[in-house]
């Protein structure tokens, strides 16, 4: 079973070892222990680089 289906199934695994605090975004960056993929922290929720970006673009609700 390759590591992507396990991460769609389950969902990501974050890794600590990795996690970084980017200035330039102001939010937390880290990979998926299992496929690399770039995750970011928004609103205290781990989510994929391009579901972050896209939740950060939408207006909040009042």
């Amino acid at each position: 079973m390759s590591m992507r289906l396990l991460c769609r199934l389950f969902g990501h695994r974050r890794s600590g070892a990795h996690a970084e605090y980017s200035r330039a975004r102001r939010r937390w960056r880290s990979v998926c222990k299992r496929c690399d993929t770039p995750l970011a922290k928004v609103n205290g929720k781990w989510m994929t680089i391009d579901q972050a970006d896209r939740t950060q673009r939408e207006p909040q609700p009042r």
